[in-house]
């Protein structure tokens, strides 16, 4: 435990040189502002008390709005079956390279996004998970299942050749997902996570030969990630991550929390792409 406690504190040491002070975001109005702006005001925190700055969940409300919109937009139009190619063989592949399918597989993809998005704006800015307790942590346990759902929906659209292994492999860690959720096994879950986004990152790479829009959205997760590490290195939750040398961040605004949800974002979208330009040809 005190090696861990020893790597902790030399973590937040290195992040402490680049670091900004970091301020609950309640007490923001206290702090004196010789900008001569208008204060913006912070969100209230969650329930146990964490800093919640203004724009904590605005993209997974941005989200959510465009996938819905596309979700529906899909609805209006039917994918022709003439183009039907070579089916893969496989139990499971029966007519998957069909017009219907391919659009199918695409609506997988945006309804397992769509799930994240939802819950992750449901948990970031609904006043229910600042006044409650219990509110708040049933929809940290829903945020962290449906993150799960978002990874194994990342791979839908190119599982062209390989469903059985795909959905095997993905429905497998999904499910332990769920039962780490439900028994608050917070590391393990981490773990299983990270291993699954792994899979998959590498498992669509694979399938649609390393190319250049799957670069670009991996680079995106990984920075993401990264992004990260200062927000887990807090030594109080109340506090929010904020970096001198990062001049977009502002305390009761944004940190690199926001960072980390932005990065997805974009690495999403990369995601999104590269399933409709290369899903047809992946192998």
């Amino acid at each position: 435990m005190s090696s861990r406690n020893s790597c902790w504190r030399a973590l937040r040491s290195i992040i402490a040189a680049f670091g900004g002070p970091a301020v609950p975001s309640y007490e923001l109005s206290k702090q004196p502002d010789n900008s001569g702006a208008t204060p913006l005001l912070p969100s209230p925190p969650y329930a146990d008390g964490e800093a919640r700055p203004t724009l904590r969940g605005a993209v997974h409300l941005l989200g959510t709005i465009l996938i819905s919109a596309a979700l529906l937009g899909m609805l209006g139009y039917e994918a022709e079956d003439a183009d039907c190619q070579e089916q893969p063989a496989g139990f499971l592949s029966s007519a998957v390279s069909c017009g219907r399918w391919q659009q199918g597989r695409l609506a997988g993809f945006l309804a397992g996004k769509l799930c994240s998005y939802a819950a992750s704006a449901y948990l970031h800015r609904s006043e229910a998970t600042s006044r409650s307790i219990e509110m708040y942590r049933v929809a940290l346990k829903i945020d962290f299942f449906a993150v799960g759902v978002s990874i194994a929906a990342t791979g839908i659209p190119t599982a062209y050749h390989h469903l059985e292994l795909y959905y095997g492999v993905s429905g497998a860690l999904l499910a332990l997902t769920g039962v780490l959720v439900v028994l608050s096994l917070e590391l393990p879950r981490i773990i299983v996570t990270l291993t699954h986004v792994v899979l998959t990152i590498v498992f669509i790479g694979y399938a649609t030969y390393w190319n250049e829009v799957w670069a670009a959205g991996s680079v995106a997760y990984a920075a993401a990630f990264a992004c990260f590490g200062p927000v887990a290195a807090r030594a109080d939750p109340k506090q929010e991550a904020t970096l001198r040398c990062a001049f977009w961040h502002k305390v009761g605004r944004n940190g690199c929390h926001e960072d980390f949800h932005n990065l997805l974002f974009v690495a999403d979208a990369c995601y999104l792409a590269n399933a409709i330009l290369n899903a047809a040809t992946c192998r």
